[in-house]
């Protein structure tokens, strides 16, 4: 076999190809007609580096601009090109656009007028974003509430009877 030998410009020119316009060793090469194996080879001594299997298992959020890993878990949000947090935000923001007619802007004024604290028990959430309460029969917003307050209208099937019942109960002792 022939000693292939590249000069500078056909050398800055795989560079190119390769680096800019991020086509791959094999493309290159066949554009070259030489063996991918020689191609990768000579990369090394060059200076060129090779990119790293690991670029396309790694994509840059849209949401917040940080890097996120791809697999199984998350490969749904891809095609918006959103890490975990971001998509679930971004899940919440629609579920609650739908469920309670509130855009992100609301919930953020609602949560002004409550100084950011449950409006029942005045506790600031652990960890978590409060709850939107809303009436079961008309569907209209009530307020802002933590993850306790919300779950205990809930079970008692938001009847003020049977609040004022369980309010006398626990008076009693």
């Amino acid at each position: 076999m022939a000693k292939i030998i590249f000069t500078e410009d056909q050398i800055k020119l795989v560079r190119k190809m390769y680096e800019d316009e991020k086509l791959t060793i094999a493309t290159v090469a066949n554009f070259f007609d030489v063996s991918y194996s020689w191609l990768s080879f000579r990369m090394g001594d060059w200076g060129i580096p090779k990119r790293r299997k690991w670029a396309k298992k790694w994509r840059r959020c849209r949401g917040c601009n940080n890097h996120f890993r791809v697999n199984k878990e998350n490969f749904y949000t891809l095609k918006d090109y959103l890490c975990k947090s971001c998509a679930q935000r971004k899940q919440l923001h629609i579920r609650r656009e739908k469920e309670f007619g509130i855009n992100p802007d609301e919930y953020i004024l609602l949560l002004d007028r409550q100084d950011g604290v449950c409006a029942i028990c005045g506790n600031a959430p652990d960890n978590k974003q409060l709850a939107v309460d809303h009436c079961h029969k008309i569907g209209k917003v009530r307020g802002l509430l933590c993850q306790y307050c919300n779950t205990g209208i809930g079970l008692f099937k938001e009847d003020p009877e049977i609040l004022a019942k369980a309010i006398d109960y626990l008076q009693r002792l």
